[in-house]
């Protein structure tokens, strides 16, 4: 008989939120790296135009801005100078959330 989904987790320690955060952060720095080091080779993610890859990218980072306040862009220099030149674009200024102006305009 297939166990339901929630039947496996009767019993089992759940983690720590700690350990959890942890966890999360270290997937967060993984895929920073990964990001930094990816050679992009112009403006842009994928091909010669803007696409759904620069805007995942971009918005990604920028809720890490608003949500999980880390200094990021000092450990990848590379990135931070993509999404400097990418937050120009009229899609991502004129829907910066309210309060958020400082923290993308601060120097980092």
């Amino acid at each position: 008989m297939p166990r339901s989904p929630a039947s496996w987790r009767i019993g089992a320690r759940p983690p720590s939120d700690r350990d959890f955060i942890v966890r999360q952060e270290d997937k967060i720095a993984r895929a920073l790296a990964w990001a930094d080091k990816a050679d992009r080779g112009d403006a842009y993610l994928v091909a010669e135009h803007f696409s759904i890859a620069d805007l995942g990218l971009g918005v990604a980072l920028e809720y890490i801005d608003f949500r999980y306040p880390h200094d990021w862009r000092g450990q990848h220099p590379r990135l931070a100078r993509w999404l400097a030149g990418i937050s120009t674009r009229g899609s991502f200024a004129e829907t910066v959330p309210p309060g958020m102006e400082k923290a993308i305009d601060a120097p980092h």
